[in-house]
This record gives structure tokens, sequence and C-alpha cells, in this order.
């Protein structure tokens, strides 16, 4: 959206520039540029956060979850539960699992490798993915 304030054009960016492209992990030693589009999960544990790559490869983010979840894309990733977030782009099935809880299993991830939606978030979680279509 533009228009013109005196002699200067001002345009106001669209939310998704807001979303960063690539993200700054750490993996060992070293840092790494790793594109959001390619994070199939982030979750925390033992209070560290870790984001994991189509590669199966696992990077420490110096990020907090809350803080990953309000700077990652929210068409692209949901908070599955209090510890993970995931990406629409890496979903391979989902099936209802025990209690009225979601499994999720991953693309890039093992088959017994899933992903749990908590009963609280099961609602908003089709919503949203009916909302990616």
């Amino acid at each position: 959206m533009q228009w013109k304030e005196g002699k200067e054009e001002v345009r106001i960016a669209h939310p998704t520039d807001f979303y960063p492209k690539k993200m700054i992990l750490k993996q060992g030693t070293r840092n790494y540029l790793l594109d959001t589009k390619d994070i199939v999960y982030c979750y925390s544990q033992n209070k560290v956060v870790y984001i994991v790559d189509a590669n199966n490869q696992k990077y420490i983010s110096d990020k907090s979850l809350l803080r990953l979840e309000t700077e990652l894309d929210p068409r692209s990733f949901f908070k599955a539960n209090r510890t993970q977030i995931i990406n629409f782009n890496f979903i391979r099935s989902f099936v209802t699992h025990e209690r009225s809880k979601m499994k999720v299993e991953m693309k890039a991830l093992a088959k017994d490798q899933t992903i749990l939606i908590s009963q609280t978030r099961v609602n908003a979680f089709r919503q949203w993915l009916y909302q990616q279509l």
C-alpha cells in the first residue's frame, strides 16, 4: 500500500514482509544461516530451543519458542503444543489419537517420530490446516 504525504511517497509494508526468510542458528561452535522454509519443526527441551531442518539436522536457537512463534509466518508454522512448532509444508499425514489429540507425521522425520497436537489445540490445528489449502 502506498500514499503520498507532502512530497514523499510513503510505503506501508505488507505483514509478510516482517517474517524473516533466514535465521542464524548454532550447531556446535559454528553458526549457520537456515532458510525458514527448510524448518521442519522447532521444539524446546530442558530450556533449550532446537530447530530441525529438512535434512534432519538439529540446530540450537538463541530465541525462545514463544519468540519463534511470533517471528515465523503463521501461514506456514503452527504451535502444536507447549513445546513444538511445526511447518505446514512438511506435514505428511495426521490422524486422531487418544483422548481427542492428533498425531502428525512429518515428511523429513523417521516414521516413528511424530508430533502430538494437544487436545486444546486440535480445533485450531484443523482450522489452520484448511486455511492453508
